[in-house]
């Protein structure tokens, strides 16, 4: 892969969206074009599939199969394997999720510049202040003390969502696993255009928190359908410290899968103390 394929640009730019959040804007990296996918695929060695044009993002047209859930992680890992040879493979859901995240897709280019100036902490911070807009300070104590509970005696979460059924918890029969046309796997979200409604983070903030925990814990996304996000941990935090403080950002990044999720942030940052899987959700 040539140089500048790889290499990140150090310039981030942000501007106001009309919610008055900042928004930061910046380039995917520079991937060639999808020309000929079944060529590179058979060129790794991977068995013909039937790849279909799902949607088309800012890097061109994105191509998809489906595969059966029980089946999904083994084909997200023997895909993964050769990333920088065919594109980064994504989760996305069933047919429904397929739809909703087509509609997110407008093929817009991106503007140029990355995310070294981020600040992951002022951008944690902004995000927890913002969730208390509008509460006074009886409000705000009171929903702190909501949010935080003792140490519970949970396992780590080892184990993905989307390639099964919410209700009856068996493997779906039908799940979508697209090539990201991507040359690090935290580009994922801008990729297809992911976020930006309700409190769920623009597609650029995803990408900025995404390389931020790819780099401090190897984390990197599995799957992302039409309201969730799931990644892979390669290091995941070993003491009830790490925890907590991972457990902040998460957090701040998705108040859902605490509020309307686990109850406490003690008891998010118990699943993800040694846990090698991380799950989002927003309402």
């Amino acid at each position: 892969m040539p140089a500048e394929s790889a290499r990140v640009a150090t310039r981030v730019a942000t501007r106001l969206g009309d919610t008055g959040r900042p928004r930061i804007r910046l380039a995917l990296s520079n991937w060639p074009a999808v020309d000929d996918l079944r060529a590179r695929i058979r060129g790794v060695g991977l068995p013909e599939l039937q790849w279909d044009e799902v949607g088309t993002g800012p890097r061109g047209p994105i191509f998809a199969f489906w595969t059966s859930g029980k089946d999904a992680i083994e084909w997200w890992r023997a895909l993964r394997t050769h990333a920088p040879t065919i594109g980064h493979p994504l989760l996305l859901g069933s047919d429904e999720d397929l739809g909703r995240l087509r509609e997110s897709m407008d093929g817009g280019a991106r503007e140029v510049g990355l995310g070294d100036a981020f600040d992951p902490a002022a951008w944690f911070a902004g995000r927890r202040t913002a969730a208390y807009e509008g509460m006074d300070p009886e409000e705000r104590a009171e929903f702190e003390n909501s949010i935080h509970g003792p140490w519970p005696a949970s396992s780590p979460s080892n184990s993905f969502v989307a390639p099964f059924d919410m209700q009856t918890h068996v493997p779906v029969e039908r799940i979508w696993i697209a090539l990201m046309p991507i040359a690090q796997p935290w580009e994922t979200a801008a990729a297809i255009e992911f976020g930006a409604w309700n409190e769920c983070p623009s597609p650029e903030e995803h990408v900025v928190v995404m390389r931020y925990w790819f780099e401090r814990w190897g984390a990197e996304p599995v799957a992302i359908t039409s309201d969730t996000v799931e990644m892979l941990v390669d290091k995941p935090p070993h003491s009830q410290e790490e925890a907590l403080a991972l457990a902040n950002e998460h957090f701040a990044y998705c108040e859902d899968i605490v509020t309307q999720g686990v109850g406490t942030i003690e008891a998010l940052a118990a699943t993800l103390l040694e846990g090698q899987t991380w799950f989002f959700w927003w309402d």
